[in-house]
């Protein structure tokens, strides 16, 4: 049966396709709630300063989106399979039965959850790398004004710098680096 509207046609769905669907739902949501936990994971990694870790949180990270991406193709293509290509699972909510849609209220609303703390995790875990980028460019440009001779300290974009005093730099003489040719 072809549905072109949500609130035009009854919708006739077999209890085997709504328990395919539910399933498919189901697994998204584990997906989601595993990338969340990966996600705070990731947070103490970089708030701990653990590169090693956080490339192998990454990569299951990686792994985890593609399968919830995966999950997603899935369930759209048994939407399609089931007569409603194009209809939300609130529409798709909308049109079954009491039970049924009850049972597929509370997945939607666990999958938003998960979505939702999926997209806060991410935006907490950016925030982190940008405060961790902008205290290593401080220190960079902290560490190059100390070494940089007077008067030759440039800018990340090329100009040069006004004049520092750097006197309390170390001299080559102080220097503990030994040098060879």
């Amino acid at each position: 049966m072809t549905t072109e509207s949500p609130n035009t046609l009854p919708l006739q769905i077999g209890n085997e396709q709504l328990n395919m669907l539910h399933g498919i739902l189901a697994e998204e949501i584990c997906q989601y709630e595993a990338v969340s936990e990966r996600l705070t994971r990731k947070s103490q990694v970089l708030a701990a300063n653990k590169p090693k870790q956080l490339a192998q949180i990454d990569r299951e990270l990686l792994a985890l989106s593609r399968k919830a991406t995966q999950l997603e193709q899935e369930r759209q293509r048994t939407m399609t399979q089931i007569g409603c290509p194009n209809w939300s699972l609130t529409e798709l909510i909308a049109h079954l039965p009491p039970k049924q849609a009850s049972r597929f209220t509370q997945s939607r609303e666990r999958l938003r959850q998960a979505v939702q703390n999926t997209a806060d995790l991410n935006r907490d875990n950016r925030d982190l790398l940008d405060l961790s980028l902008r205290w290593i460019q401080e220190t960079v440009e902290i560490i190059a004004n100390a070494l940089a001779p007077e008067g030759a300290s440039y800018t990340a974009q090329g100009g040069k710098n006004s004049t520092h005093n750097t006197s309390q730099a170390a001299s080559p003489l102080q220097s503990t680096i030994s040098h060879s040719a």
